[in-house]
């Protein structure tokens, strides 16, 4: 079924909404995104303890200010890009298909994972940094291997300590009590480095470039994804909830705008959400050290942690995404809402010079 694209919104409109929707959405939503990610990086492996959340306070805001150039660049290219793609693919009468509105997610993803995945790196590097503590790095706990009591039987006196033959390997003293293996450690985090640029400046000495495309494929499948359902589903719902004969079709209020970005926004989490996870890791400090690619991530995450570490920080990043997208949407309507009424409007009255 097609349906027409009427009322498109101006590139000038559709920036300036989007830029003021991805600001707001990434500031109020920033404590998920900070919960999200410090689960994504604990490693659940035997020994290890729960993540305690600390004090509510600024440290959930660490990285924000790079999220919240990353979304905004974000936001611009994400409508604008969306509506570009849209409007090319329409056919010659301007209307659109739902395969179509797929496609020109799908492309509005991947176009916006060149511009998301050095700010995504620069905000896991600093919240990573602020895990590690004061100067700890960030490992997994020892798993300790408990042995066996030393039996009752064992020999006492001097036969304990007399030369032992093959013939009376029974009598060899086992060791008993706890060991602790050494943890392997990638290297101290300098936990003295903070802000934004000095968390650049301490990734490209560190990593160089590499350090700002960490993640990058998982990145761009996961960007695909959302927005690609994200769009799709939101395009959908919307034109269902408008009448396309109404020369006002496509206008929603704010209150509909936020209802569709909240059901849209959810659909995409736990599809996506083994990939956001593998991306987080990918972008650790020591990640180019501890995974050599988004394969062996995977894999050794399965191995080692279990097929539901690939869902950490699901709770959090499902608020974040439905409040994200409900905030995204509803700023973006009562914006573009907002800018189209103002550009009709002259500046005096008809009939006064």
């Amino acid at each position: 079924m097609s349906r027409p694209l009427n009322n498109e919104d101006s590139l000038l409109t559709a920036t300036l909404a989007g830029v003021t929707a991805g600001l707001v959405q990434s500031s109020l939503t920033y404590p998920f995104e900070f919960m999200k990610t410090s689960l994504q990086l604990r490693r659940n492996l035997p020994g290890a303890k729960a993540w305690t959340p600390p004090d509510f306070g600024k440290v959930y805001f660490t990285g924000l200010s790079a999220v919240a150039i990353g979304a905004a660049t974000k936001a611009v290219v994400r409508v604008s890009t969306f509506t570009a793609f849209s409007k090319f693919m329409a056919d010659e009468d301007n209307r659109t298909t739902a395969p179509r509105v797929v496609t020109a997610g799908l492309l509005t993803g991947i176009t916006e994972s060149f511009i998301v995945v050095p700010f995504e790196s620069i905000k896991t590097t600093m919240i990573n940094r602020v895990q590690a503590g004061a100067g700890k790095p960030v490992a997994v706990p020892p798993t300790e291997i408990k042995l066996p009591e030393k039996p009752e039987t064992a020999a006492k006196g001097p036969a304990a300590t007399a030369p032992v033959t093959i013939k009376d390997k029974k009598r060899v003293a086992r060791p008993t009590g706890t060991i602790k293996p050494p943890t392997v450690h990638y290297g101290q985090i300098d936990t003295s480095v903070s802000g934004l640029l000095g968390n650049i400046k301490e990734m490209y000495k560190d990593r160089g470039l590499r350090a700002f495309v960490q993640g990058f494929f998982p990145t761009v499948a996961r960007q695909a994804a959302n927005s690609a359902v994200r769009f799709t589903t939101y395009s959908a719902l919307k034109h269902w909830l408008t009448n396309p004969e109404d020369s006002e079709y496509g206008r929603l209020s704010a209150a509909s705008g936020f209802g569709l970005g909240l059901l849209s926004s959810g659909a995409m989490v736990l599809a996506t959400q083994p990939i956001d996870v593998v991306k987080t890791r990918l972008q650790s400090i020591h990640g180019i050290k501890e995974y050599r690619s988004s394969l062996q991530c995977a894999y050794k995450i399965f191995v080692e942690e279990g097929v539901m570490t690939f869902w950490a920080g699901t709770l959090p990043r499902f608020c974040k995404a439905g409040l994200s997208g409900a905030i995204i949407f509803a700023t973006y309507e009562s914006v573009s809402n907002v800018l189209n009424a103002a550009s009709q409007k002259k500046p005096f009255p008809p009939g006064e010079e």
